[in-house]
């Protein structure tokens, strides 16, 4: 981790009457008069690929009459997708997972921010966005929730002060922006209809770099491994990250993916994943292609013989990822592995059944980090903060946090830290080594 004098929060004011005003004299290069904040030298930065929600509310027979099974994700081209939405009502939104999951945490310091003066430094992606109708709705919808979008290869332009309104033009001509259907039962399950849109490597370019250098956590989203040259740039991201002690996250996409591309995942994870989020079904499979190497004998006490799918494969996971594992396992809560531990973290239930359970795992990974960067904790209480956000996700229709959402979670689970604390609570990531002894 590198030293707090590195942290780019504004210094404080002994002024009377000094407070924000006299913070906002001293704005980063990338300060947004739009959105009043601060949204560059991110404290998160995201790598993925851009996706446009095409959300409808459907009866559970539009799903079964398609030969596909209910919650699961599905791959389609632009003439199926059509054939899909015809005659139904849909919403959009920017969307897919890592997008949510980066709405949800700018909302989140938003709120943080406005409430208890949070000096958080906001959230960026960074990746393939279209350069067609969809890609420009896209980049104003991030805009609009307080994420700054960095273009894949995009040149060095470090005096802008807004780019969401640039036109992304490369040599490949049309970059078509990724669509993800996504049809909601009456039972709050959600099926999936994904368009991946433009197939396109991304590059890190300089200003990438820079901007993973100038994070405190990186966040890498599972999808990216689908994209060509996928190992060139999950590999060169990490190793831009190392180099200045900035943390890596990393999800795992869908089970599909970790089937599809389990090797180049797991080269990833050792070098140098300090967090990996998953779901019951993806840790299951990257467990099955897991390296083998020899592992000492581990002591399990209380938590063997595990209780469940989530359970039985963090435990296998834990021994061969160097941080923390994450495994979600929907209406059972979710389970954390790391430092040598095992935590079983109960969902929050509220008294209304959910409405619709999109983005619920994004959510839990926005307040993971939330928690893990702004209020710190043990593992149990950064996972319950986790549950927190998506409860409130599934009690309504869309796959982010409402503002309003974020502002009741902030106000009823805020905690208060000394001042200096903010992202110094990272440091209490575990570092690479092996617990397990």
């Amino acid at each position: 981790m590198r030293p707090s004098s590195q942290m780019r929060a504004a210094p404080a004011s002994s002024k009377p009457g000094a407070g924000r005003c006299a913070q906002h004299e001293s704005r980063p290069s990338y300060y947004s008069n739009r959105h009043a904040r601060v949204i560059a030298r991110a404290d998160v930065l995201g790598i993925g690929q851009a996706m446009v929600d095409m959300s409808c509310v459907v009866l559970s027979d539009e799903v079964t009459k398609r030969g596909v099974a209910r919650g699961s994700r599905n791959l389609i081209t632009v003439s199926e997708r059509a054939e899909i939405l015809e005659g139904l009502e849909y919403r959009l939104s920017a969307g897919g997972s890592l997008s949510n999951t980066l709405i949800d945490l700018s909302r989140l310091v938003e709120a943080a921010n406005d409430q208890h003066s949070l000096l958080g430094r906001g959230v960026e992606f960074a990746g393939l966005v279209g350069n067609d109708a969809l890609g420009t709705f896209y980049r104003a919808q991030m805009g609009a929730a307080g994420v700054r979008v960095l273009q894949s290869g995009e040149a060095d332009q470090t005096d802008q002060t807004d780019q969401t309104d640039q036109t992304d033009q490369t040599e490949h001509g049309q970059i078509n922006t990724g669509t993800v259907v996504v049809l909601t039962d009456e039972t709050a399950d959600r099926t999936l209809f994904s368009y991946l849109g433009t197939q396109q490597e991304i590059s890190i370019s300089k200003a990438m770099e820079q901007s993973i250098e100038d994070a405190s956590v990186l966040v890498l989203e599972g999808y990216v491994f689908e994209l060509p040259g996928a190992r060139k740039t999950v590999l060169s991201a990490i190793a831009a990250a190392k180099r200045r002690g900035v943390r890596v996250a990393m999800t795992a996409g869908d089970a599909g993916v970790a089937v599809r591309h389990g090797d180049v995942m797991w080269e990833a994870i050792q070098a140098g994943v300090d967090i990996l989020f998953t779901n019951a079904a993806e840790a299951t499979e990257l467990a099955k292609c897991r390296p083998v190497v020899e592992i000492p004998d581990i002591s399990r006490t209380d938590i063997s013989p595990a209780s469940s799918q989530a359970e039985a494969a963090a435990l296998c996971l834990g021994p061969h990822c160097p941080g923390i594992v994450c495994v979600t396992d929907g209406s059972r809560g979710s389970v954390v592995v790391g430092v040598g531990e095992m935590r079983r973290i109960p969902p929050v239930w509220k008294p209304e059944a959910p409405i619709d359970t999109t983005g619920a795992g994004d959510a839990w990974c926005a307040g993971f980090l939330f928690a893990l960067l702004y209020q710190g904790g043990d593992l149990t209480q950064i996972g319950r903060m986790a549950a927190r956000a998506a409860s409130a996700v599934i009690s309504h229709t869309g796959p982010t946090l409402t503002k309003d959402d974020a502002g009741t979670i902030i106000s009823e689970t805020w905690v208060a830290r000394p001042a200096n604390s903010n992202v110094e609570h990272t440091r209490h990531f575990p570092t690479p080594q092996t617990y397990y002894h």
